[in-house]
């Protein structure tokens, strides 16, 4: 019992003499390791000033062996301007990189827009500045922070704290340790600039398009808002501002050293439709860019959204919107891309289809999408024309001497009805046969006025268009739909406003027509484009027989709904039969209901056609076999 009691005197006596003698950091936590997960192995990869509150774990380490941690948290625009000098003086790219890193850090913590110019332009340094030795590696991770600071803090260093929107302003600008020069240089940009306006893309977020297209590298993705209204042939209230996806690049002369004295910056915007990238220093930097941003935008500020059911059933307002839009300014040497949308539809319908073909770089370096907006529920050969005459239009207005090659290889792409309009694009009709046909006699016998006979042969009188070079279908009723002969459809197409001038020349046509060879139905009231499309139509059944011009390749886009095979399949609208045609370069069968524009198969063969027509274009014997 005494022994026992001994014993546990003994060691009381050694733990109070330790205390006394031994260094308490004899007494730290033993170094070790110990198992994670996988969560936790990214939270610490990831740790740095853009994801949280706290720098990298590297740029920490630099803060405490300059014996500035505690200052940092104090005074960070004094700190920086300490670690400046020692940059200077050691001549140290990492050191760049920590005070990008803080100067960042400051500005989320204060809101001072010079913290974050000066985080953009220490990013800038040791991405491509002259000093502190070899440039870093793309496969660091701090390459990668140091990209999206300069981004990031270049946007806010000049966003607006009243709009938000980003000012272009030349002058001088302070830094943590110094001040900037800064320069603007519009030149690159290649559309209007006088009233322009840039929203930053990475604060807005991209609702209803399936995936966000981005392009990674320098500068800050911007939505440039063009302030006229937009280009092309429609009626006023579709746009009234052009969105062009561009980008904003600090370009600094100098190098830390010449802070102190002054660095100039060049602030260079460019559309990234025309530039993805630039050379800096000898080197090539891709531009940051985010052509989603711009789709959404151009679509939520316009009136399309409205017009799909006004611009069905007609009236005053939805014809005067008929015409082509032209999302983007016209440029010249870029191949058009004319699409055309269905019945009770509008051009908003074809934004995945945007979105996603323009992530393609060489479409986007090549092609200019348009928009064809109609008001739906007309006869298809009146609307037709219009397409016909818009087209036209901007073909004479844009190249009146037939010198750009790009602009009249024009491919035509429609959906549904947009599909029958896309075909009197690439057909010859005589308007004096197909009275014939129709009507039992030829226009001149109709003995109309010269405004009726001028309008009829306006619509029946069509020759193919010959700045346009392929014609591609989408779930288009060439022999009709099963819909149309419904009595739902009857219905509706009673309700359907067509513009007077066609209500006056088909009573005119009635009343001088056998009326043993009318059409059924037309002496009761004005055929409407449900009546164009009921598949014992004459009108549709001829243009049906009429053989595409063998000059324009024509490609067939067939969905057939969940059929395995194509025979006796539809899409819920249109039976395969009906989308069939013989001689065109290429048909494929989509599993997908009538609204096939945003399918994937749907998409890969849009991608794939407009990438052969660039090289067919271009003379390529590959493509041209």
């Amino acid at each position: 019992m005494k022994l026992a009691l001994r014993w546990r005197a003994v060691p009381t006596v050694w733990v109070a003499a330790a205390a006394l003698t031994v260094p308490s950091g004899c007494f730290s936590q033993p170094v070790r390791v110990e198992r994670r997960g996988e969560q936790a192995l990214h939270a610490d990869l990831d740790t740095c000033a853009l994801h949280g509150n706290e720098p990298s774990a590297r740029t920490a380490w630099i803060l405490r062996l300059t014996e500035l941690e505690d200052e940092y948290w104090h005074d960070p625009v004094g700190t920086l301007r300490t670690m400046h000098g020692v940059a200077v003086r050691e001549d140290n790219r990492l050191a760049l990189f920590a005070m990008a890193e803080l100067a960042y850090l400051a500005g989320k913590r204060t809101g001072d827009r010079d913290c974050f110019l000066s985080a953009s332009v220490y990013a800038y340094l040791y991405l491509l500045g002259p000093e502190g030795g070899p440039p870093p590696s793309p496969y660091g991770r701090r390459f990668r922070w140091a990209c999206d600071i300069y981004n990031r803090s270049l946007m806010r260093a000049l966003k607006s704290p009243d709009d938000g929107s980003l000012r272009l302003q030349a002058g001088p600008r302070s830094l943590t340790a110094g001040a900037l020069e800064l320069e603007v240089d519009l030149s690159a940009f290649p559309f209007e600039t006088d009233g322009l306006e840039l929203l930053p893309a990475d604060e807005l977020d991209v609702v209803g398009l399936d995936f966000r297209v981005r392009d990674g590298g320098l500068g800050a993705p911007l939505i440039a808002l063009v302030q006229r209204r937009g280009e092309g042939t429609a009626g006023v209230g579709i746009l009234d501002e052009t969105s062009v996806s561009a980008t904003l690049f600090l370009r600094i002369h100098g190098g830390a050293r010449d802070m102190e004295d002054g660095l100039r910056g060049e602030l260079e915007l460019y559309s990234t439709y025309d530039q993805t990238e630039i050379e800096v220093a000898d080197r090539v930097v891709p531009l940051e860019a985010d052509t989603s941003a711009t789709i959404a935008y151009g679509l939520q500020a316009s009136d399309l959204w409205d017009f799909d059911l006004a611009g069905f059933f007609g009236g005053r307002d939805a014809m005067r919107q008929n015409g082509l839009i032209l999302p983007r300014p016209f440029q010249a040497g870029r191949v058009p891309v004319v699409l055309v949308h269905g019945t009770a539809s509008d051009p908003s319908k074809w934004a995945e289809m945007l979105n996603s073909l323009q992530a393609d770089p060489v479409i986007r370096a090549r092609v200019q999408f348009w928009l064809f907006i109609y008001t739906s529920g007309n006869p298809v050969i009146y609307s037709a024309a219009s397409l016909r005459e818009d087209l036209q239009a901007m073909v004479d207005l844009h190249d009146p001497e037939g010198r750009d090659a790009a602009l009249r290889s024009m491919v035509v792409v429609g959906h549904s009805q947009g599909g029958l309009l896309t075909k009197l694009t690439a057909v010859h009709l005589d308007a004096d046969e197909v009275s014939q046909q129709i009507l039992g006699l030829p226009l001149e016998d109709l003995q109309l006025d010269e405004k009726e006979e001028q309008l009829l042969r306006r619509c029946l009188d069509v020759e193919p268009l010959p700045f346009v070079d392929r014609v591609v279908f989408l779930a288009t009723p060439h022999r009709g739909s099963f819909l149309a002969s419904w009595w739902i459809s009857r219905f509706l197409a009673r309700m359907i406003a067509v513009p007077g001038e066609v209500v006056n020349v088909s009573r005119s046509v009635v009343r001088r027509s056998p009326r043993d060879r009318l059409p059924t139905g037309m002496q009761k009231r004005v055929p409407t484009s449900l009546d164009n499309m009921d598949p014992k139509n004459r009108v549709l059944l001829l243009l049906a027989d009429t053989p595409i011009d063998p000059r324009i390749r024509a490609n067939s886009i067939i969905p057939i709904g969940n059929a395995e095979e194509p025979a006796g399949a539809d899409d819920g609208v249109v039976e395969y039969e009906s989308a069939h045609l013989e001689d065109v370069e290429s048909e494929i069968q989509v599993p997908s209901g009538h609204s096939c524009q945003a399918h994937p198969r749907t998409l890969i063969e849009m991608r794939r056609i407009l990438r052969r027509h660039l090289a067919v274009l271009d003379g390529a014997p590959a493509a041209a076999r």
